[in-house]
């Protein structure tokens, strides 16, 4: 799918020419200002919400609608969560920023509530003959570009062409309609506070977990990557991360191919690992402690194996996760 667009900044006149995109945007005025929340406070709302709906939230498979539903009940007390579709990305041709208006007026994300609750199959682009079975959400971690200019791609657009890319492969081969959660785009980046605090349940909404990776550098000690990889293998499952290294996916996907491997990373303290804006670090503790806290849920109380038994155990995991012992199968595209 492919339109021409024209984007602005909230406050800036609108251009002429373009044509809104399919899926719309959303519209500019928000309902709930819910994203100017302090982190403490959506981090308390958080923390009762995950111990109070432990079914809804710290499982391998979610329940979409009854996700929906409890970020219903949370309005107003956690941001909601933003996804931006996969052919938006394509067509930019870059990934926007969450304040960035199509000139329409309209924001380029839309609230997986709002996609949730209209959703309906549709043919695939492609291929009429088929149809999408459900919705998929992607939560892209990615070590951003240019940390220090606040840039979080390339010049020559390397994660957006990956989102693209793998936008189009889950819809050919797996026939799902794909979203995404993007930092830049679905997080409010004049006040990430709210956002970050919430990152949990973003995690846990998603249906799998992209990594951008790039082999060698600091990606592995970067304190984000660490709390987000930590979060996902306690609320989602300890499967459910796939590392990608961006050109290759996109060279691979062209040809209809996407091959992996497994192989088991440490999961190291996010706590102590590096941040280009040292005042994170407060973040990164509550969110390292708080995957401490969810991982013998999970252990507890899902993920049973058909067979009985727990599937934690048949894969050799402990009850405690262990920051540098405890181990993660990894999806791992190799280079």
């Amino acid at each position: 799918m492919g339109w021409c667009c024209s984007a602005r900044r909230r406050g800036e006149a609108p251009a002429d020419e373009g044509a809104p995109p399919t899926p719309a945007p959303a519209p500019a005025a928000e309902p709930c200002a819910d994203y100017l929340l302090g982190f403490d406070e959506v981090h308390e709302a958080v923390v009762r919400e995950i111990a109070a709906h432990p079914g809804v939230w710290v499982r391998e498979n979610k329940d979409l609608t009854a996700v929906c539903a409890r970020f219903d009940a949370l309005h107003g007390r956690v941001p909601m969560m933003r996804v931006i579709h996969g052919s938006i990305v394509e067509a930019l041709g870059r990934v926007p920023r969450s304040d960035e208006l199509h000139e329409d007026g309209r924001f380029y994300w839309r609230p997986l509530n709002e996609v949730h609750a209209g959703w309906q199959p549709r043919p695939l682009e492609n291929d009429s003959s088929r149809r999408y079975k459900r919705i998929n959400v992607s939560f892209l971690s990615h070590r951003w570009t240019k940390p220090t200019e606040g840039l979080p791609d390339d010049d020559e657009g390397t994660k957006a062409k990956l989102v693209a890319s793998m936008s189009r492969y889950h819809c050919n081969t797996y026939e799902v309609d794909s979203w995404w959660w993007i930092d830049w785009t679905c997080a409010e980046q004049s006040h990430t506070a709210a956002h970050i605090a919430a990152l949990p349940l973003y995690i846990a909404a998603s249906t799998d977990v992209v990594s951008v990776y790039t082999p060698g550098g600091d990606y592995d000690a970067r304190g984000w990557i660490r709390v987000e990889r930590a979060l996902s293998a306690a609320l989602n499952s300890p499967r459910s991360w796939k590392m990608v290294p961006p050109q290759l996916f996109v060279e691979l996907a062209a040809k209809g191919q996407a091959p992996s491997a497994t192989e088991w990373w440490p999961l190291h303290d996010p706590a102590e690992g590096q941040a280009t804006v040292e005042g994170d670090r407060a973040y990164l503790v509550a969110l390292s402690r708080l995957a401490l806290e969810l991982w013998p849920v999970g252990f507890d109380n899902n993920w049973e194996s058909p067979a009985g038994g727990n599937r934690y155990a048949e894969w050799g995991y402990k009850r405690e996760l262990v920051y540098g012992q405890t181990a993660i199968f990894l999806s791992l595209i190799h280079i």
